[in-house]
């Protein structure tokens, strides 16, 4: 019997402490006059697994300890300042004036000092003050204590702490004297504050992750903070081992009217009357409206309408483990707990966001999930608000959202890997995404089914991208067509699109004049689709009906070119198709393609093709634009006797073209583009020249270059460019004008949100009257680019930006450029930089460029 008991208790224990709620604070508990989202009653944990374990060793431990009834305790009101409906990880906070009591302690180690400083503070609220009064105990006890200069911990230096309790209001105007000589009274004035809560003990190390997990998310939100000193809040004894609750709080920087999570400014509408819903019943396969905008690999762009959620937010060691907190509250609210006490069949799907995942350097053990339901439209005109304040009503705007779907359960590691599947394939893809919001995960299916389990996991595409790259469906008189997106219009018939890879049934004809080639090859294309085949399989055809390709491959004899005919087959039988049966019928893949395309009405017949084409090669030729100038197709959508007006296309693929070099020696300055008359500036060769970048063909050079870690290119500017430019100064007796400061990074780094960037910044030291000193210090390092131990040149793909190089700015730009690099099937080694010719302090103007190192041994291939 004792074991079964000592079991239970021991589970409810563990259960509390490993996956405590955030809602069963001191916050909730108390009225916090400042606060109107507070309610005196704790919220309803029914339903929850956890909280049956906690009830249950509470209720086991009142059995056999005698312990005391838990003890309102006054503590600082506050106002929240942040936005209500969004979950920032962080919580900001206004404070009123407030008096403490506070002591001085001199140690290396705060774990120690408290030791000692919380007796003696509990002492003065037992009747050690200059009244003997014994005062009514508060929480929390707060801990100031100076920044470490540890990196990875707390750090051993001695410092100075200061400990403290807040008195009861009563007492604020005339608190009692502490009569130990090392305590004192602190009398605060209003203060804000950033805060991130935690549970469980708390201990040096703990506090030192979680100010810089506050950090981290301050960051991210471009918040300004003090950093010289923080502070933990502790409101619970030690004896207290169930529903803990610690704080980390940094102090406002004094210069900020509003934090960057405060409620968006809305313009005030007429107010409207709420439609009050006796009772809704929504059938459950209701769940939110979008337009699929295109599909990539394996993933698709949506266009989400307008969307209502219903949601809780929990703090949880795990998705998987704050749902059994997290449903309850959601189920009680569609059962009727409401204003309206309106009723709501559940609807799917189910959607849970969260923060992107960390570094693995900076792993999080608890982290902030927000679980919804959607509510159907009918409710919309008077939603109904919920009674319990966990529990919140989120109003999502329409977006364009990158989703990759997949069956099976959902497990957050699961979800994860699918994720990072997700990333890659819109990296590859070039797609811009904002890992700066939250992903989200939707599960179509309720929890008791076991198959056909259907999930998405989705991304926000950034605004800057306007619409996504992947390629739009195709259709044409109610048949599929291959699949393309318009990159640019040049004229009103011209435009250039990136075709996506398809597959083609193909017959060579071996003949160069286009009417011999169609009487040659029709029928036997026609044969296959009839089921000559592996299969003897009929499959439907779409458009385009013909497909006459000009290619330059093997020409018979007397032509430098032949003709031949491809039908293209439908998407569904890309991955599967039948072989064909008849001799010189095979499968062709053409693969994706920048292309320039002239759409007409007229017959495709020789002499229209040859004026189209001709008209078509002129206007390329006047946008001097690169382009195959033997090699084009013919693609008829409507057969001769379809009813006019007829879509007929002229294919001609987008090529690269050289440059032709300057004469003399291939090393010339970048005037124009980089560096002014009188500048000193990297030599460099201009191998090619795309539509908005070059390739260029750097020579060994030295520079000086500090590394360090930040959270963007212009902060790491920042911090180098000083030391760098003290060094470059006593390099030459003559001081030169050299150009440019470079800061790079890996791609990864660009990629991250966090503030942990490995940034390298650089500056150029031309032989010009170089004299080096000893080795630098201030972290400096000396190396050449391209190093000594590769090739003494680097390929390199650059372009210029337009404007102040803001941080922005660059991001834009390298995304471009990025882009634009993949979209010209050339490869990168995935290191990005910033190169600047004009610094802050100049007049001049801005003159930046981006770039992005060639791939080594592709480009020598």
């Amino acid at each position: 019997m004792y074991r079964v008991v000592l079991f239970l208790a021991l589970c409810g224990l563990l259960a509390q402490a490993a996956v405590p709620s955030r809602d069963a604070s001191l916050i909730d508990s108390a009225d916090n006059p400042f606060n109107s989202q507070t309610s005196v009653d704790q919220p309803s944990r029914t339903g929850s697994l956890w909280s049956w374990f906690s009830d249950g060793f509470n209720y086991l431990r009142g059995l056999f300890w005698e312990q005391e009834a838990p003890k309102y305790r006054p503590f600082p009101p506050y106002q929240e300042l942040c936005d209500p409906q969004v979950s920032f990880g962080y919580q900001a906070r206004s404070y009123p004036k407030s008096v403490w009591v506070g002591l001085n302690m001199t140690g290396r180690f705060s774990d120690v000092a408290v030791l000692l400083a919380r007796p003696k503070l509990e002492e003065y609220f037992n009747g050690k003050n200059s009244r003997n009064m014994t005062i009514t105990m508060t929480s929390p006890l707060r801990l100031k204590t100076p920044r470490s200069s540890g990196q990875w911990g707390p750090g051993y230096e001695e410092k100075t702490l200061i400990y403290s309790m807040y008195l009861p209001p009563q007492l604020h105007d005339n608190p009692p004297e502490p009569t130990d000589p090392d305590m004192f009274i602190i009398e605060e004035e209003p203060e804000r504050y950033f805060v991130i809560t935690f549970p469980s003990y708390t201990y040096a190390f703990l506090d030192f992750q979680k100010r810089n997990e506050l950090e981290d998310l301050l960051n991210g939100q471009r918040e300004e903070f003090l950093r010289e000193f923080f502070f933990v809040d502790v409101y619970n004894t030690q004896t207290e081992v169930t529903g803990r609750q610690n704080e980390v709080l940094l102090l406002f920087n004094p210069d900020v009217q509003k934090p960057n999570c405060a409620p968006l400014q809305k313009t005030a509408l007429p107010s409207i009357p709420v439609v009050p819903v006796p009772e809704a019943l929504i059938n459950n396969a209701s769940d939110p409206g979008f337009t699929q905008l295109c599909t990539g690999a394996e993933y698709d762009a949506r266009q989400y309408d307008r969307a209502v959620w219903v949601s809780v937010t929990i703090n949880a060691i795990s998705s998987d483990v704050g749902k059994f907190d997290a449903f309850p509250k959601l189920d009680h609210y569609i059962k009727g707990h409401n204003d309206q006490g309106v009723k709501i069949e559940k609807t799917l799907p189910v959607r849970i966001t969260q923060e992107w995942p960390k570094s693995p350097y900076a792993y999080n053990i608890y982290r902030d999930y927000t679980y919804a339901y959607y509510l159907p439209p009918e409710l919309y005109k008077g939603i109904p608000q919920p009674l319990d304040p966990a529990v919140r009503i989120l109003d999502e705007p329409s977006a364009v959202m990158f989703a990759l779907n997949y069956t099976g359960f959902s497990f957050e590691f699961r979800d994860e890997q699918m994720l990072q599947k997700l990333q890659n394939l819109l990296i590859d893809a070039g797609e811009l995404y904002m890992s700066s919001r939250r992903w989200a995960r939707n599960q179509y299916y309720p929890s008791y089914q076991v198959t056909d389990c259907r999930n998405d996991i989705l991304v926000y595409m950034d605004p800057l991208a306007k619409s996504p790259r992947c390629a739009s469906a195709c259709e044409h008189r109610g048949k599929e067509c291959p699949s393309y997106r318009v990159l640019q219009s040049l004229t009103d018939d011209i435009q250039r699109r990136h075709i996506s890879g398809n597959l083609y049934v193909l017959r060579r004809t071996n003949t160069c004049n286009m009417t011999t080639a169609y009487n040659v090859a029709y029928m036997p294309l026609h044969r296959y689709f009839r089921g000559a085949n592996n299969r003897n399989e009929s499959i439907a055809r779409p458009t385009p009906v013909i497909l006459v390709h000009k290619s330059t491959d093997n020409p018979p004899q007397g032509c430098d070119f032949s003709y031949n005919l491809m039908f293209y087959l439908p998407s569904e039988k890309h991955q599967n198709a039948p072989e064909p049966t008849e001799e010189g019928v095979e499968l062709f893949r053409l693969e994706a393609r920048d292309t320039f395309v002239i759409t007409f009405e007229e017959s495709s017949t020789e002499e229209v093709v040859d004026t189209k084409l001709a008209r078509m090669k002129g206007e390329l030729d006047r946008l001097e634009l690169c382009y195959a100038r033997d090699e084009f197709a013919v693609a008829t959508y409507d057969a001769p006797w379809r009813p006019q007006p007829h879509r007929h296309e002229i294919w001609i693929p987008q090529a690269t073209c050289a440059r032709p070099r300057p004469e003399g020696s291939p090393q010339y300055s970048i005037q124009g583009s980089g560096c002014d008359v009188g500048t000193e500036c990297p030599t460099y060769e201009i191998v090619r020249s795309y539509s908005t970048f070059e390739e260029r063909l750097y020579q060994r050079n030295l520079w000086v270059c500090k590394v360090t870690t930040n959270c963007n290119i212009e902060d790491a500017f920042n911090e180098a460019i000083t030391p760098l430019y003290e060094y470059y100064q006593s390099c030459y007796d003559v001081e030169p004008k050299a150009r440019p400061v470079m800061s790079s990074m890996s791609l990864l780094d660009f990629l991250s949100t966090e503030c942990n960037k490995v940034i390298e910044t650089c500056a150029f030291l031309p032989e010009i009257g170089r004299s080096l000193p000893e080795q630098p210090d201030n972290d400096l390092i000396l190396h050449y680019y391209p190093s000594e131990s590769s090739e003494s040149q680097a390929t390199v793909y650059m372009t210029a930006l337009q404007g102040p190089p803001s941080v922005e700015l660059i991001q834009s730009g390298i995304t471009t450029l990025l882009r634009d690099v993949t979209d010209a099937d050339l490869l990168h080694n995935n290191k990005v930089f910033v190169a600047r010719y004009t610094l802050p302090w100049e007049d001049d103007d801005a003159k930046t460029e981006v770039g992005v190192q060639a791939e080594t041994l592709a480009h020598q291939l």
